[in-house]
């Protein structure tokens, strides 16, 4: 029982972080953080779209480990 109730705990875990990872970048705190204020090179780096679509990328990657682990839990199969 406590397997599996951490398990849905952990599907949670990635769903949040996933979708986080996934609306950040393109918001403005991604643009007013302390690493980007600091760092004029950091600033050039981390604003441009390919970071911030790997970034979001990332999260679409939570979402699915998150989804395989859910249908897992309920005994379904994986059919990709």
């Amino acid at each position: 029982m406590g397997g599996t109730l951490s398990r849905y705990l952990f599907v949670v875990y990635f769903v949040e972080v996933g979708f986080v990872l996934i609306v950040v970048p393109w918001t403005t705190f991604w643009d007013q953080n302390i690493f980007v204020e600091s760092f004029p090179v950091a600033e050039t780096m981390l604003t441009t779209h390919v970071v911030r679509g790997v970034v979001s990328g990332v999260g679409v990657i939570n979402i699915g480990a998150a989804l395989a682990d859910l249908l897992a839990l309920l005994g379904r199969p994986l059919n990709l």
